[in-house]
């Protein structure tokens, strides 16, 4: 354990960065909504940043789910370009997955490991969310 002294001219340059360090996890998620809410219909971070248990040297792991999967490489591109940006502000390196809903319904269905890690421990970030999406496109199918 540290102890500050409270004293020091320091002080309080300190105490602001520690509370600005708090808010690290709500910044990134915030700039990944940003960056990626006008694209995906859903938006999840998913692994260690997700359960708070990542560390500097890790991933940051981001689910981009699509009901539109023909848009998939346009925002492939646009998330290898946002991953420079998150880089640079936050020092973090992005791992995005982008999939097209129908894909990622089925992967769910077939018992996938990581996308129903995806669809029962990650965090929402921005969009609809993960089990509307599922059930929209049940419904719509089963209307076919």
């Amino acid at each position: 354990a540290y102890t500050l002294n409270r004293h020091h001219f320091l002080n309080e340059a300190l105490v602001q960065l520690f509370k600005r360090e708090a808010n690290f996890r709500v910044e990134i998620r915030n700039a990944l909504a940003r960056m990626f809410r006008p694209m995906a219909d859903s938006v999840r971070v998913y692994g260690g940043a997700a359960d708070g248990f990542d560390r500097p040297e890790d991933e940051l792991n981001v689910c981009l789910i699509l009901r539109d999967s023909s848009r998939r490489d346009v925002v492939e591109m646009a998330a290898a370009e946002a991953a420079v940006s998150l880089r640079e502000r936050f020092g973090m390196r992005l791992s995005p997955l982008v999939m097209g809903l129908s894909e990622f319904r089925k992967r769910v269905q077939s018992g996938d490991p990581l996308s129903r890690t995806i669809l029962t421990q990650s965090v929402a970030v921005s969009g609809t969310s993960l089990e509307i999406l599922l059930h929209d496109k049940a419904r719509s199918t089963r209307a076919h």
